[in-house]
């Protein structure tokens, strides 16, 4: 940034990481702004309903809200009022991924290169599930759909999939079905994002729900990727139409140490059906830091596997990372699927065990045989797992993250009587 006479947009995972990122700019003598969090002293009742017009993909409700709490709060109208300064501001701007995607006017992207912190893929790819009978709903609603033959068609399509079959909808023209948000906001029985299902990329049913997924665009223009996780496969599948190159930086030595037992799988299952040998473990390394499953987050630190990106803060103690984060094979079918992959090999695949070949690793796995879904499965569990020991910065501190997973973890030393 000192250097360049370019101005930078920089998006990481958090907020707690904008504000630290911020500051080591500022440290350093640079010009920079941020764009705000949403105010802590409004109520858990008046976010709850801001999330719940994120979901419903509803921007005249928002708006509403917002209306309304800006009367009510100083916090509000200052947040609106620094929010459109800075995301009209032509100088440095640090950001998170979720402001990057869906708020930034395409004018402001172009006037500056974008450098993205830690991978996206979790604010770019979505899965979701609605049921049956709330599509059925939908249908019923005259009053929004008469005119609209093109949404009945679209839900009667996609209310006709044949149970636990994949579908790839990547050639069905999209739908903008804007003229019918304010009906659609002001009816409390549609708590679902209407236009993000009806433009769902791909979809599988069961006998009462149907889940999909879908795909927020990059920004059209020159992007930087910095990410020990983010995989190369996986971007150049999603996004065909744009040239995507792949720096390979060496990796440096740890300062610190990561100790691994595989012994077991470490799946759920595996906790379930062996409880006292998780606690065991568990109580033996009680003075560390832990991350494990959201069911077993540990009161002291509030990780888990999906929520360690961007957080830091943990790095005085020896970290415990207890558990092999397996993704939904539901979830990596229905990414195949956006990515136009055959649907016949994502129906007819199973997760068994297998030889893989990972990093300096030849080892067997349970995993997809197609070389894609295998990509993707794995993909997901070493981004989980890395950012999970990420979280003690290796590399600058000399502590020790002890790791119980069947999936080999990248400088680890492998040790069953840890």
């Amino acid at each position: 940034m000192r250097e360049s006479d370019q101005k930078f947009i920089i998006a990481v995972p958090t907020n707690d990481l904008k504000d630290e990122v911020l500051r080591r700019i500022h440290d350093a003598g640079i010009e920079a702004v941020s764009t705000p969090a949403l105010p802590d002293d409004i109520s858990e009742e008046e976010k709850a309903q801001l999330e719940a017009c994120y979901r419903k993909g509803d921007p005249f409700r928002y708006r509403n809200i917002m209306k309304k709490l800006e009367k009510k709060y100083e916090s509000i109208r200052e947040f609106k009022k620094k929010l459109g300064q800075t995301m009209n501001y032509s100088g440095n701007i640090v950001t998170t991924h979720f402001r990057l995607i869906y708020q930034f006017q395409f004018r402001i992207l172009q006037q500056h290169t974008i450098i993205i912190d830690e991978d996206i893929i979790q604010t770019l790819f979505h899965t979701d599930s609605v049921s049956i009978s709330k599509i059925d709903y939908l249908l019923r609603q005259s009053t929004y759909i008469k005119k609209h033959k093109k949404i009945k068609d679209r839900l009667k399509y996609f209310k006709k999939s044949k149970p636990n079959v994949y579908k790839n909808n990547n050639r069905i023209p999209p739908l903008d079905i804007r003229d019918i948000y304010k009906q659609l906001s002001a009816d409390e029985n549609i708590d679902f994002n209407v236009e993000c299902f009806l433009n769902a990329k791909s979809i599988v049913a069961d006998e009462n729900t149907i889940h999909y997924a879908w795909l927020k665009q990059l920004p059209m223009q020159k992007i930087i990727i910095l990410s020990a996780t983010a995989d190369h496969k996986v971007y150049a599948g999603f996004f065909k139409n744009r040239h995507i190159e792949k720096f390979k930086i060496k990796d440096v030595l740890y300062m610190g140490k990561v100790i691994q037992n595989t012994e077991h799988s470490f799946s759920r299952r595996w906790i379930a059906d062996n409880a006292d040998k998780f606690k065991e473990i568990r109580e033996q390394y009680k003075g560390c830091y832990e991350i494990c499953f959201k069911k077993y987050e540990d009161d002291n630190t509030n990780l888990h596997y999906g929520n360690t990106q961007g957080k830091d803060g943990y790095s005085d103690k020896n970290l415990l990372i207890l558990g092999t984060p397996f993704p939904s094979d539901r979830v990596c079918r229905l990414m195949a699927a956006v990515m136009d992959h055959d649907v016949d090999i994502i129906n007819k695949d199973t997760i068994n065990f297998r030889e893989v070949i990972y990093d300096r690793y030849k080892f067997y796995f349970s995993t997809f045989e197609d070389d894609l879904l295998k990509e993707i499965h794995i993909y997901h569990i070493v981004s989980e797992l890395e950012q999970a020991i990420g979280r003690a910065r290796l590399l600058n501190n000399d502590n020790t993250v002890y790791v119980y997973s069947s999936f080999p973890a990248k400088q680890a030393t492998f040790n069953y009587n840890s």
